[in-house]
């Protein structure tokens, strides 16, 4: 978790890109499970933030969430922002903005993934994350 320590800095750095979202309700079999409300971190090289990266989700219980991430190897960081709901085992998240950098043509406005909570582990498709609050 080394990884984790080098980045603290950058994800901090990261965070003056925070900014609000707007909520909109979700659908009657979408819910916001209590479970995972809250920050999970990873340093997977499969994370969103790749080889030598740490990817931070913050989930809240109003349905926003912000996943930044930072890459060691570049320097170079990132934050998503927007909306989500989870439907059975399936998370779906809507981004609503992107920073520093506007959201380009290669990333999606909606994603879905396999979603599991289990206790202090979150897993997002192949990705684990460790709860940090």
């Amino acid at each position: 978790m080394r990884t984790l320590a080098l980045a603290a800095g950058l994800l901090t750095a990261v965070s003056a890109c925070a900014f609000g979202v707007a909520t909109t309700a979700t659908t009657a079999a979408a819910q916001i499970p209590s479970a995972l409300v809250g920050t999970w971190i990873t340093d997977s090289a499969n994370s969103p933030a790749g080889p030598g990266g740490v990817s931070e989700y913050r989930f809240a219980a109003d349905g926003t969430y912000v996943l930044q991430m930072v890459n060691n190897n570049t320097g170079g960081g990132a934050a998503l922002a927007g909306r989500y709901d989870v439907e059975g085992n399936t998370l779906r998240a809507t981004i609503d903005r992107c920073a520093p950098y506007a959201c380009g043509a290669n990333i999606p406005k909606v994603t879905t993934d396999t979603i599991g909570v289990r206790g202090a582990v979150l897993t997002i498709g192949a990705v684990t994350y460790a709860r940090e609050n």
